[in-house]
């Protein structure tokens, strides 16, 4: 399959992504509020660090908040699209063209690169510019739900 960087091709990948993403976010944090705010409340009360429970209001902005994040996936799913359709990097689809092992291998190095690419990018975050304008508002929340 060969990918071509147009608008269409482009909406195409925004869309799975935000369709991805946005449902990952909400089964799975949804899934672990359900658990540890609702269905096991009394069990998980002992082990948090903050006994208060986030309210309605603060869930709220943290759902907000998180859900921006899918400008970043986005942003980084239509920049692999472009450095593909540039000849820069690589795509394949079929595991038989490369084997398994190199699938494993190369899914075990995306993890790697990706772990240190977001370790210096929150590194940058907690600069002072950044901080200010950008990240602060993710430090706002003292007292996190599962969104």
């Amino acid at each position: 399959m060969d990918l071509v960087f147009d608008l269409s091709t482009a909406l195409g990948v925004v869309s799975v992504i935000v369709a991805f993403t946005f449902g990952r976010y909400v089964v799975l944090s949804g899934l672990w509020y359900m658990v540890s705010y609702h269905w096991f409340r009394e069990f998980f009360a002992e082990h948090k660090l903050n006994a208060r429970y986030a309210s309605a209001a603060e869930i709220w902005g943290e759902l907000k908040l998180g859900t921006l994040n899918l400008v970043n996936f986005c942003g980084f799913g239509v920049l692999i699209l472009w450095l593909h359709a540039e000849g820069h990097t690589q795509l394949y689809f079929e595991v038989a063209e490369f084997g398994w092992a190199y699938l494993a291998l190369s899914v075990g190095l995306v993890f790697v690169i990706q772990d240190a690419f977001f370790y210096w990018i929150h590194r940058l975050l907690h600069t002072k510019f950044f901080m200010k304008h950008v990240h602060g508002a993710h430090h706002r929340f003292r007292n996190p739900s599962p969104f």
